[in-house]
């Protein structure tokens, strides 16, 4: 034990009774129920959606149209109508919850109150228009960055009898977002909170119509997706949670100027209970830092324009991988160490670090081949999590603070590179996003740099991670965490809400644990692919995690 003098062992006490409140943040996970036909045999555009909903950092709860009840609502912020859905099963069941919801199934819009149904035709489905252009309304009730009478070209597919959309005529008070040109057609529309609808209904929270078709979802382009997350943003708006820690989110360009993956990330934060703060690039050296929490840098941002990080005193993780040979003095080669790879896969090299906890091997980052950053030789003190299996080259790594690096200097917060490109995230799996929650969580974990005073580990929050591997056959482990000894159940159920089997049960004490599910129910029998639910309670920390068993 090492005894330090009264009056140094006061302050050192004041820093970590000081810094824990501010530096401790557990990322938000707000579920969505999001309606389709099958969620057994998902439809291109339903797989679509779980991954653009996934990306942004929601949890989309998948729920069969037939099963779905009204009371399904209650517990999430926000209700998505899938076109896949049989309108007769999904129609009026949502049409007076208090949360907002996107329906993109035009056939049940009428009993919905979307449409006024004593038209002779108030909606339809239709061929897109040729030039794969929708045309743009209303920019004032929704920040769109597109002016009215823009034109944006929303589909890349050359198939035209696979280009269909759902149109409307908005009934009551609703409003255009956008229309097939030269119609007054509106394919993407909506009604305030307290709107009029049709036959006098008052809409009770926010109402989108979206044209989202089946075998338009994979073709999307990226203007498409944006206005898709512009109205989502619009959605939530008043639903997050009230912010927490300041994350700086550095990147080249405005807001709508950004590109897609950059989209991504800044809905992701905003969604995960961060107090966002967007600086563009040309602003990087000027900001001032003094109450930010941690600062997320874009690969899109030019190396060149980023200053020394590692001197702010503020944790970072960093996406600009040909920034480290001359910002910070811990690589040694030119910007040519600094590598942009065509992959789908990564390999972890450290599974006893906290950000790779639990991963093992290669795993797979992207839905398609895309590019990904790494950098050839991070130098110092640092920690290699993850390098690229046909290069060797690290692709994901930390420093802690007061790490060395070279020429002896030394961090003064901690730092993760992470390998986001510009694309990257438009494509990323549920296990590199894991791996991008946990070096969020990590780089703000409290860090006092007394690395001679033994102190135990602190846990500020409940947390109940994503299940890994998922998807899995045979097994996946969960892990969690409670910050005081208590009662803990973790319970898987089946999408009927039917308990499969209860994996724990007992009191435990405070700090890391993790749990194990080898796909088998109660009775020992092996459970029948599909999605699961497990549900963790500890007091009144009440949350779940989606599973999916691949048979």
């Amino acid at each position: 034990m090492i005894v330090m003098p009264e009056r140094k062992a006061c302050r050192i006490c004041f820093l970590i009774l000081f810094f824990l409140p501010v530096l401790s943040h557990a990322l938000t996970k707000l579920s969505v129920l999001h309606v389709v036909g099958d969620p057994r045999t998902l439809s291109a555009a339903d797989s679509m959606m779980q991954a653009r909903l996934i990306a942004v950092g929601l949890d989309p709860v998948l729920i069969d149209d037939a099963a779905v009840t009204t009371a399904d609502a209650d517990d999430v912020i926000l209700v998505i109508i899938q076109e896949s859905c049989i309108s007769s099963r999904a129609e009026g069941k949502f049409k007076s919850v208090s949360v907002p919801v996107i329906n993109m199934e035009p056939f049940a819009w009428d009993v919905d109150c979307f449409i006024d149904t004593t038209l002779s035709e108030p909606f339809g489905v239709t061929t897109g228009p040729e030039d794969h252009a929708i045309e743009i309304v209303d920019t004032e009730r929704i920040p769109l960055g597109w002016k009215t009478g823009d034109r944006i070209t929303y589909y890349s597919g050359s198939d035209r009898t696979r280009h269909k959309m759902g149109w409307a005529l908005p009934a009551g008070d609703g409003f255009t977002v956008a229309k097939i040109p030269g119609t007054t057609r509106s394919v993407v529309f909506g009604f305030e909170a307290g709107d009029e609808m049709a036959n006098k209904f008052l809409a009770p929270a926010r109402r989108i119509g979206f044209f989202l078709q089946d075998h338009v979802a994979d073709s999307l382009t990226d203007a498409g997706w944006k206005l898709f997350y512009a109205v989502l943003d619009w959605c939530l708006a008043d639903r997050r949670v009230p912010p927490g820690i300041q994350a700086a989110f550095v990147t080249k360009q405005a807001p709508f100027e950004q590109p897609l993956g950059d989209w991504i990330l800044r809905q992701r934060l905003l969604n995960q209970g961060f107090d966002l703060r967007v600086v563009r690039q040309d602003e990087f050296f000027t900001a001032d830092y003094s109450r930010t929490g941690i600062l997320v840098i874009s690969e899109s941002v030019d190396y060149g324009m980023t200053p020394d990080q590692y001197h702010f005193g503020v944790p970072v993780v960093n996406c600009e991988q040909r920034a480290y040979h001359m910002t910070t003095p811990w690589v040694t080669a030119s910007p040519a160490s600094a590598t942009s790879l065509l992959t789908d896969r990564l390999m972890v090299t450290d599974s006893s670090h906290e950000i790779t906890e639990g991963f093992d091997g290669e795993i797979r980052i992207s839905g398609r081949p895309t590019f990904w950053g790494g950098v050839a030789d991070p130098g110092g003190d640092v920690s290699v999590l993850a390098r690229y299996p046909d290069t060797g080259t690290a692709a994901l790594f930390a420093y802690r603070n007061t790490a060395r690096l070279l020429e002896d200097r030394r961090m003064q917060a901690r730092f993760v590179g992470f390998p986001f490109q510009t694309d990257a995230p438009n494509w990323a799996t549920e296990s590199i996003w894991l791996l991008w929650d946990r070096s969020l969580e990590w780089a703000l974990a409290p860090d006092t740099g007394f690395s001679a005073i033994e102190t135990p580990d602190i846990v500020q929050d409940f947390m109940l991670s994503p299940a890994y591997p998922n998807p899995f056959n045979p097994g996946t482990t969960i892990r969690y965490r409670i910050p005081v000894s208590g009662h803990v159940t973790l319970t898987v159920y089946n999408l009927l809400g039917r308990e499969v089997v209860r994996l724990v049960d007992q009191e435990q004490p405070a700090g890391s644990h993790q749990a194990a599910w080898d796909g088998r129910d109660r009775s020992g029998g092996a459970a029948a692919g599909g999605v699961y639910f497990c549900r963790m309670q500890a007091g009144e920390f009440n949350r779940k995690v989606k599973l999916i068993l691949a048979r």
